[in-house]
């Protein structure tokens, strides 16, 4: 009987043991949507365009640049959709941010220690919304540039 009792001890153990990393809580990021306008010729040559190399398909918006690699998705939609996408624009981005590191203050210090450091990449998860012709837009998944997302 106190044989069992220990197998079954060590069976739930190793089960635990197991299935801990699949149920551990992730930090979420947040989806967020920006709208993608052409330099309308106020601003310097660089911002507002947008450019393809190397890394995929470039954006410049005026306070941050974002790349769509291959890897990411994009869907083409009507200009009608566009309601059902919450729009942030860049100015409220550094308060986002903040908002988020707050919200997630507890983990972030339970799986990084006292300090860390995570990119904007970790904390949002960005789309780039451009308005194309004939009444359609594009919705670009995209990754910040230079934080991390590229090697």
């Amino acid at each position: 009987m106190k044989r069992t009792r220990v197998i079954k001890i060590l069976l739930l153990g190793l089960i635990n043991f197991y299935l801990s990393p699949i149920t551990a809580q992730e930090i979420p990021s947040e989806k967020i949507y920006l709208l993608f306008q052409q330099n309308d010729g106020t601003y310097s040559k660089a911002l507002g365009k947008k450019f393809i190399d190397g890394d995929g398909l470039n954006f410049n918006l005026y306070r941050f640049y974002f790349t769509h690699n291959k890897t990411h998705t994009r869907d083409t939609l009507s200009i009608c959709d566009l309601k059902n996408y919450p729009l942030t624009k860049e100015s409220e981005l550094k308060g986002k941010e903040k908002e988020w590191r707050k919200k997630n203050q507890y983990f972030l210090e339970k799986y990084f220690g006292g300090v860390w450091v995570i990119d904007r990449n970790g904390v949002f998860n960005p789309y780039i919304i451009e308005e194309i012709c004939n009444g359609k837009i594009v919705v670009y998944q995209v990754d910040f540039r230079n934080e991390g997302a590229m090697p």
